[in-house]
């Protein structure tokens, strides 16, 4: 699919693949004489002239954002981690995801309990992150984020509004995510429909690569100019320009302060009127 893009568009300037996809593992301390830093860079250089075709059929280098691991053998930690690949195939920098999927990436009370460890299917389970990152493409500032902390409202509105304190404004968020796991069922549907949201609430372009769909690129103000199938292979070239200062949306002002305030209002309505009702004589 890489090589059926680069052969259409010879203009492209960034590949983005989905969670997890990437072969090679990024290793971020020796594990031991043969299992390197060195050598897991020089497999990722590999791996990225492979997918790409470069320099074996096409005149320039694309730089790739793809899915796959970070592991710290010293540290003992594993991160589900989006890299960014440069040109000539080194990685100049990566994301490691801070909202992890429970069961399917940790074990609550694990490190409490090490028993957990030992018979739950992914054992130590994965590492979070701990700060958000941007990519800049040509000048265009990009804000990953992976797999389900797209349905995390509150935990993209941090990620944004953190980024643009540091980077005056991105300019668009990319979903990097693996819906395998769901068999084409509604599940796909409805993680479309919270990107949809995100780029409402954030006031911002949403691209989604997902594998086995929906992949997508949606609008600032929540339109999808085009998706992908369900469970099928396909290529969507996106655009996003450079826009600069935006109007701040009243959702990245005051977050979840009104929905919670109804909520409470709410709590306070049912207590008044059953604390009436209790009181009152038959």
């Amino acid at each position: 699919l890489t090589y059926e893009a680069r052969t259409k568009w010879d203009y492209l300037d960034l590949i983005v693949w989905p969670e997890g996809s990437f072969p090679t593992s990024e290793l971020l301390s020796d594990l031991d004489d043969e299992r390197t830093v060195a050598a897991f860079a020089a497999g990722i250089a590999s791996s990225y002239q492979g997918a790409t075709g470069f320099p074996f059929d096409f005149s320039g280098a694309v730089p790739m954002l793809v899915g796959s691991l970070s592991i710290d053998p010293a540290k003992k930690e594993t991160f589900n981690s989006t890299l960014l690949i440069s040109g000539d195939g080194k990685v100049t920098d990566r994301y490691f995801k801070i909202h992890l999927v429970m069961v399917g990436e940790y074990v609550p009370f694990a490190e409490w309990f090490p028993i957990l460890q030992e018979i739950t299917p992914i054992g130590r389970g994965l590492a979070a992150g701990t700060e958000f990152k941007a990519i800049s493409i040509q000048g265009v500032r990009l804000a990953p984020n992976i797999c389900f902390e797209s349905t995390v409202p509150h935990l993209i509105r941090r990620q944004v509004n953190t980024l643009d304190d540091e980077l005056d404004d991105l300019d668009a968020m990319v979903n990097l995510t693996n819906d395998g796991w769901f068999f084409g069922t509604s599940l796909l549907d409805l993680h479309l429909a919270c990107n949809v949201f995100r780029a409402v609430e954030m006031g911002k372009k949403n691209l989604v690569c997902g594998n086995t769909g929906f992949s997508a690129e949606i609008d600032a103000k929540g339109r999808i100019l085009q998706v992908g199938p369900r469970r099928k292979t396909a290529i969507i070239k996106a655009t996003v320009e450079n826009w600069g200062d935006v109007n701040i949306t009243s959702y990245r002002k005051i977050g979840d302060m009104l929905p919670m305030t109804f909520g409470l209002i709410c709590v306070v309505a049912f207590l008044v009127e059953w604390s009436r009702r209790k009181n009152v004589k038959l």
